[in-house]
């Protein structure tokens, strides 16, 4: 899996935990909503400056928006 899918599953993961949605996150990161729906998708090539505004936006670290979980990468459909 490459690191841009990681990071989108994880954006989606956090946003989700912190019952956001993509127009609030969007809106917390100064993104357009449509770049962060790619961005979750994997679709996107993202800057560490992006990555850095949706980790504030998240409340959380750029650390744990890259990091692969060991569990996803043996069974990515489970996460779904």
């Amino acid at each position: 899996m490459e690191l841009k899918d990681t990071i989108g599953r994880n954006i989606v993961k956090k946003r989700k935990q912190k019952n956001m949605t993509q127009q609030s996150l969007a809106s917390k990161s100064g993104l357009s909503i449509s770049y962060l729906r790619q961005i979750e998708h994997g679709t996107a090539n993202i800057t560490l400056d992006v990555l850095q505004r949706i980790s504030l936006g998240l409340g959380t670290s750029v650390d744990d928006l890259m990091h692969a979980d060991f569990t996803e990468e043996q069974n990515p459909d489970a996460f779904h």
